[in-house]
């Protein structure tokens, strides 16, 4: 029994935290809806957009040096836009573009310029690890670094102007290129040699009355016919967006990173306040009645460079993305039918005239930046979805904020690179896997929802859209050839884990399987294959071959039978009594009879009963068996909203409401005895007291091993940082519909909730 003193101590705490993360939703709530008023732009249509414009873009070459200046920043765009779509198109067109180029630079050493190419060379080479891709540019680097001249920034009458970073275009080209040189190959010379060559360039021609940079030095006292200072648009473009660039490099602790923050923050905020009616910003800042004319390449790095700030938490999300929209609109009206983007200032360095059929490659690099990084942040802004129950909308939350870390890199064959391992990791075996487990448990908790497949609402698209980017990481993770492979050698592990592959494949056959070609359906068959080698022990162990073979069968008409019927034929004779299976002939006090068993033997039984074998009245028990431990299951969640945390593999967290959620969302209803609100109210409890603990996700948001937050004590020997995303299946009830009353229905008292606040109840029954 709880004690009076204690149980007024829980509910003491469950009140202030309730009315905290009230307050938190509200705020939330109220800033979602008030991004969603100011955006009006439909996420879905950018990345359609960006690929219109790269294509047209890539099939209508200008004719100039591939490497050179003007294709630079088109190549940026283009590992921008692979960033945010995974179209492997689009990285192959920088290898091809670098193979063509034999990845060298211009040869113009010194030139700020020719660096703007490396960038793209540089992101490439983060892919790859391809030495070859950089080498060169690194030459280039150290070449300028080893300069013995006098520094000389003066541009007007100087022969060798583009010796020193004498222009403001230059900050663009360069700078950003040390700034990452630095960062990949931890050498802090190139990040010393670009501060110290901004500095000089800074303190020459940015004007801190204006907040804007001169082109050059010949500008200083130039003047319009309307006696403004002319500070031109696309040369501030250029500042603005590297600025961003070399910070998306530098460490938040470098001694100078202060200064490029203030100086951004100054420049967005000028920008913000000059920004022309139409959405463009004047060719001449200071004088848009003297040149009006839409502009889209200075429009394109501002649009990038203020969403990148946003983005990272640099300008304020509601004061810039009214800004943003407007400048995001206008850039949308410069691309013609055909993809062209059009307004493109031509080359040079101070405002001229500008037509629609007017583009240039720099300008379409400015656009695919803009888009993606735009896509990126109204992305972030989508995933607080309104339209639906609170409970539903911070479930999804939670299910995205866990899945992105593992699918984001995944899908760009980088999680091997970025996966963590923390310090009390030394299972040599585990350590190879624990990818392989992440993306599996990861896309086993996603594939409940993804299997309610695309449609025209918000969260439609959204599952539109994680439907693809799983199909990619299934295609990276099972592709021999993929620098994410996941399936070479293996220990008997391989068993588990192949286990969660095939079950989303079973539960979201749709949008997992069917749209995949025979060669990439093939080399996922060929994967789980793997598993044969290995004998499973005499335990919930049977079942993970029994999901694989069955889902073989499912996709392929064969498959090895035995290991089916045996794991059915086991399990039969494990049964306990009272909804419960022996792990094994032995019981456990644990909850595997949640995230394994139960769940797992129903799954089985249900694609066995619809592919012929005879198998219904063993499906038929193990229903009523699922409903009752689905039962105890909702019993077992007190007042406050906690569980007792009992058994090996406690920090899978809130994984044992798997078959809870399971029967509600696979087999479409509750045990008679729950309501469905008090049922969700009761889950969302649990969830929000273990997920949201402080100390759950790590600084780059990979899950921590505990129970409450981090507890690295609380692990078994075979809990590694992958198998931590076994917790994605206590979401498995973002599978039932959002306008099934499972979430329409109020919220109501969950059982030890009415009995503990005296309510009358009905009697309990025995259950054989």
């Amino acid at each position: 029994m709880i004690m009076r003193k204690t149980c007024f101590y829980f509910l003491f705490i469950l009140f202030i935290f309730c009315a905290n993360a009230a307050s938190a939703q509200r705020k939330q709530k109220q800033a979602s809806l008030k991004a969603g008023d100011q955006q009006g732009i439909n996420i879905h249509e950018i990345p359609v957009l960006l690929k219109k414009v790269a294509d047209w873009q890539l099939a209508n070459p200008t004719g100039k040096a591939l490497n050179s200046w003007e294709y630079g920043p088109f190549y940026i765009g283009l590992m921008a836009l692979y960033n945010v779509t995974a179209d492997n198109k689009y990285v192959e067109a920088v290898r091809q573009m670098g193979d063509s180029v034999n990845w060298e630079p211009v040869p113009r050493p010194y030139d700020a310029n020719v660096l703007a190419i490396s960038q793209a060379f540089l992101e490439l080479y983060e892919l790859t690890g391809q030495k070859s891709m950089v080498d060169k540019s690194r030459f280039v680097m150290d070449a300028t670094m080893r300069r013995e001249l006098e520094p000389d920034i003066s541009f007007k009458n100087n022969k060798y102007w583009w010796e020193w970073w004498s222009w403001c275009d230059a900050l663009f080209m360069a700078p950003p290129a040390y700034a990452r040189m630095a960062t990949i190959f931890n050498q802090p010379k190139y990040m010393d040699h670009m501060v110290r060559e901004w500095k000089r360039t800074s303190n020459y021609l940015y004007s801190p009355a204006d907040s804007l940079f001169f082109r050059d030095d010949r500008f200083f006292t130039m003047k319009s016919a309307n006696g403004k200072k002319i500070f031109w648009s696309r040369g501030n473009g250029w500042v603005a967006a590297g600025l961003a660039r070399v910070m998306q490099y530098m460490p938040k602790n470098h001694p100078d990173r202060s200064f490029f923050e203030s100086q951004f923050k100054e420049m967005c905020y000028k920008l913000k306040s000059i920004q022309m009616t139409n959405g463009f910003w004047s060719q001449s800042l200071l004088d848009p009645e003297n040149y009006p004319q839409k502009e889209s390449s200075g429009t394109g790095f501002y649009v990038y460079a203020m969403t990148w700030g946003v983005n990272n938490g640099l300008l304020p999300r509601d004061e810039f993305m009214p800004t943003i929209e407007k400048g995001w609109k206008a850039l949308k009206e410069s691309v013609n039918a055909n993809g062209k983007l059009g307004y493109v200032q031509e080359v040079g360095d101070a405002p001229t005239d500008v037509d629609f059929d007017d583009s240039e490659t720099y300008g379409t690099g400015a656009f695919l930046l803009a888009g993606s990084e735009l896509y990126k942040a109204l992305q972030t802004s989508t995933k607080t979805l309104t339209g639906f129950n609170d409970d539903r909308s911070f479930t999804l939350n939670l299910l995205l904020k866990i899945a992105d870390p593992v699918l984001m890199p995944l899908s760009k064959n980088q999680l091997h690179k970025v996966f963590p391992r923390k310090e009390w990791e030394t299972r040599e075996s585990n350590i190879q896997t624990s990818p392989l487990q992440a993306f599996g448990r990861t896309l086993s908790g996603m594939a409940p929802w993804l299997s309610l497949g695309a449609d025209s609402t918000d969260e439609g698209k959204l599952r539109a859209y994680y439907s693809a980017l799983a199909r990619q990481c299934l295609i990276n993770a099972t592709n021999p050839s993929s620098p994410d492979y996941m399936f070479g050698d293996s220990t008997q592990e391989r068993i588990v884990h192949a286990a969660y592959i095939a079950y989303p494949l079973l539960i979201a056959p749709k949008q997992l399987w069917e749209p995949l070609s025979a060669i990439q359906q093939n080399n996922i068959i060929t994967a789980l294959e793997t598993h044969r080698a290995f004998k499973p022990n005499e335990s919930n162990w049977l079942l993970f071959p029994a999901i694989i073979e069955t889902a073989i069968w499912k996709f392929t008409g064969k498959c090895n039978k035995q290991a089916i019927e045996y794991a059915i034929k086991k399990h039969e004779e494990w049964y306990l009594g009272d909804g419960v299976y022996g792990d094994g002939p032995q019981f456990h006090w644990d909850y595997y009879n949640s995230y394994v068993i139960q769940p797992l033997l129903i799954e089985v039984l249900n694609n066995c009963k619809a592919m012929g074998m005879p198998v219904d009245n063993m499906l038929k028990e193990a229903l009523t068996r699922g409903e009752r431990y689905a039962q105890v299951l909702e019993h077992l969640i007190s007042p406050e909203g906690t569980f007792p945390v009992i058994g090996r593999s406690s920090v899978y967290r809130i994984a044992m409401l798997q078959q809870l959620e399971y029967m509600a969302f696979r087999e479409r209803k509750l045990p008679s005895t729950l309501d469905a609100g008090a049922t969700r109210a009761a889950i969302t409890a649990v969830i929000k007291h273990m997920m949201l603990a402080p100390g759950t996700f790590d600084e780059n948001g990979f899950l921590n091993a505990g129970i409450v937050g981090e507890q690295t004590g609380a692990i078994d020997y075979y809990n590694y940082t992958g198998a931590l995303y076994m917790c994605t299946m206590g979401l498995s009830h973002l599978g039932i519909p959002a306008n099934n009353v499972f979430w329409t229905a109020p919220a109501g008292k969950w059982t030890q909730r009415k009995i503990w606040s005296g309510e009358k109840i009905a009697g309990q029954t025995v259950f054989k």
